[in-house]
């Protein structure tokens, strides 16, 4: 199998690597609750989806640009483009997901969902 080279590139055309904010993920009653740390990230950068029972949370933190006098003895934070897959054992209603992006976190409300399928035997 071939092997595929795919690079995600800024504005500026400087390659971007992918990677996963720290996450939490919580449950009380009928609703789970991810929490994810994006501190910097516009809320206009972030895409949230669905997909039969996987919560996808991708998006884009850009790099500041600092000129090139800046010397740097340690860079810890994380930039480019980062993504989050979380599947849920139980089926979530769509109809009732909730995100709110506050002081840096993004959190996710998400409502368990009460329907059953039965299926007769014929």
């Amino acid at each position: 199998m071939e092997k595929l080279d795919i690079k995600v590139l800024d504005s500026n055309n400087n390659i971007l690597r992918i990677f996963s904010p720290l996450t939490d993920i919580s449950e009380k009653g009928d609703y789970y609750f991810v929490r994810v740390n994006l501190p910097g990230v516009k809320k206009e950068d972030i895409k949230i989806n669905m997909e039969t029972q996987v919560l996808i949370i991708e998006g884009l933190k850009e790099k500041p640009i600092y000129g090139s006098e800046r010397k740097f003895h340690m860079i810890e934070r994380e930039f480019g483009v980062f993504r989050r897959k979380i599947k849920f054992k139980e089926r979530i209603d769509c109809k009732n997901i909730v995100a709110i992006l506050k002081n840096g976190v993004l959190t996710v409300k998400l409502k368990k969902s009460k329907l059953n399928i039965k299926i007769d035997i014929m």
